[in-house]
């Protein structure tokens, strides 16, 4: 998911600190309160996108008309010091928290152009922003190839401080990971089909961005924002 490097920012020092409200994992669709919000919000936001930036976006001025929502999915995450005390065989679905964002679909045409961003702000629900066309397409994709698989039943993890997001897919009792793109792009990963037997372990994928986010953070420490 891309985000300004403002929210970027805004995002790792609130992991860091630990002040994004988390809550234990509970697998069901978007609450009423955030379907509307993203319902009242897609246009007014789609209109005040200027025209000239429409196109980074993957989607076309005459087109906008045509937008609807897909189906939303909540974002978890991981905090840092839980990645850091990760041990292989730990499930990740123990480590997961969910934040108070969603991501929505925005579909022209039968494709997935864009993702709207809700979050709970002041009190309420409320449609943020319009972004991550790349993450649009990649979840597209993963998880019209899983369901032809039988594969219905996953979440997604954004890992904010390493900007990678994967998926977390429950097969009987294993947990398995799915790396989308950006995973792929900060690990130096090959990208594979999206088969059953190309989904990873777990440990290999944590382990990894297990060293990006403590460079990061780093980092961060040692070049605070003016």
């Amino acid at each position: 998911m891309h985000f300004s490097t403002k929210e970027k920012f805004f995002l790792l020092i609130l992991i860091i600190i630990g002040t994004i409200f988390s809550s234990p994992i509970i697998a069901e669709e978007a609450p009423p309160q955030v379907i509307q919000a993203a319902k009242d919000g897609l246009f007014p936001i789609l209109q005040s996108i200027p025209v000239s930036s429409l196109p980074r976006l993957g989607l076309s001025y005459q087109e906008l008309d045509q937008a609807q929502l897909g189906t939303g999915f909540q974002v978890y995450t991981i905090f840092p010091e839980d990645l850091f005390n990760y041990k292989k065989g730990t499930s990740v679905s123990d480590l997961i928290s969910s934040i108070d964002m969603w991501f929505f679909p925005i579909i022209i045409k039968g494709e997935s152009k864009a993702l709207l961003r809700v979050v709970f702000l002041n009190g309420e629900w409320t449609a943020a922003g319009i972004g991550g066309s790349t993450l649009a397409k990649n979840m597209s994709g993963a998880i019209s190839k899983l369901s032809t698989d039988g594969i219905n039943k996953y979440i997604f993890v954004s890992i904010f401080p390493a900007s990678s997001d994967f998926l977390i897919i429950s097969m009987d009792t294993q947990e398995k990971i799915l790396p989308l793109d950006s995973t792929l792009r900060t690990m130096k990963l090959e990208k594979k089909a999206i088969l059953v037997d190309n989904l990873y372990e777990p440990s290999v994928i944590l382990d990894g961005l297990n060293q990006v986010v403590k460079t990061n953070i780093e980092w961060a420490e040692l070049n605070p924002a003016e």
